[in-house]
């Protein structure tokens, strides 16, 4: 019966401790996409790409980067707000990450984007952004 306690307590206290590990990354990742948005919005993507991780930074060159946010922009148009419809936080030899989905509202239309951060120096860096959107796949009538 002891055991169970036991057994029963350390559960209780993992989803306790992965929960408030959840909300902090929660608070975190919606600065990050504040900020990425932003700086989406004044299209300063030199800023988006330069604070990135390394992997985003090599993953294609920057002009393709600035054509890619251009198209999202020139598609979309400027964003309005979003929905967070998913978290997803955990850490693993290489450190922490959080992985959020979005509803996003833009000017010109809706989208899911999908944001992937690590953590470094106790701040979330955007390491890939992906965007669904209908107006952005075949553009606006």
């Amino acid at each position: 019966m002891e055991a169970l306690k036991f057994v029963l307590f350390a559960s209780l206290l993992a989803i306790l401790t992965g929960c408030d590990f959840i909300a902090g990354h929660g608070t975190a990742s919606d600065v990050a996409v504040e900020r990425f948005h932003s700086r989406l919005n004044d299209q300063r993507y030199d800023d988006i790409i330069r604070t990135a991780t390394a992997g985003f930074r090599i993953s294609s060159p920057a002009a393709e980067r600035h054509a890619y946010f251009d198209g999202v922009v020139a598609s979309l148009g400027r964003h309005q707000d979003s929905d967070r419809v998913a978290l997803n936080a955990g850490s693993g030899v290489s450190g922490s990450g959080v992985t959020v989905t979005l509803d996003s509202r833009f000017e010109y239309g809706s989208a899911q984007e999908t944001f992937v951060f690590v953590e470094r120096d106790e701040e979330l860096v955007l390491h890939d952004y992906r965007i669904n959107s209908q107006v952005f796949m075949v553009g606006r009538e």
